[in-house]
């Protein structure tokens, strides 16, 4: 399997946390070149499907940039991935990225991350509110409008924007 197949592949994993694991048999420049192939189309494929919770303005940003992050977008994209953890194993796995984003780049560096998961946090769950509240009927009604699909858009945008820009 070549580094590109290997990146595309990655890419498709939601959490970049488990690409660790993927990569292990690859030496350290392979790993390099993969994880380097794999961001910005992980970064493109989840802004698309509206899996990561950044700021429109930065959603933006990165797309003029052809989806390759700065250390600030990287600070936001991390806190993102920490406020979607769910599951019986949530607090685990929010500890072993803690401690990988420690190890990696520093306790101020996180300490950077961690101030941005709670605003984070706060839009998810605004968004999945309005999930839960527009029901099956009119989420029908909204694929086949798109006056409603677009307030829809607009509750999700507004969300997104408790999330600062900086």
């Amino acid at each position: 399997m070549t580094v590109h197949e290997i990146a595309e592949e990655l890419s498709k994993i939601n959490n970049p946390f488990e690409w660790s694991r993927r990569l292990n048999a690859l030496s350290s420049e392979e790993r390099s070149d993969c994880k380097a192939l794999a961001e910005p189309l992980w970064i493109k494929r989840m802004i698309n499907q509206g899996l990561l919770l950044v700021h429109p303005d930065i959603a933006s940003e990165l797309k003029e940039n052809q989806w390759l992050p700065s250390q600030l977008h990287r600070k936001m994209i991390w806190a993102s991935i920490l406020a979607s953890i769910d599951g019986p194993d949530s607090k685990e796995q929010f500890q072993a990225i803690k401690d990988s984003i420690k190890k990696k780049y520093g306790f101020h560096w996180w300490e950077d991350v961690y101030k941005r998961v709670k605003p984070a946090y706060a839009a998810r769950d605004r968004i999945r509110k309005n999930e839960c509240d527009i029901g099956p009927g009119l989420a029908m009604v909204a694929s086949k409008s798109t006056v409603v699909s677009y307030a829809l858009y607009e509750q999700r945008s507004d969300a997104l924007r408790m999330i600062p820009k900086l």
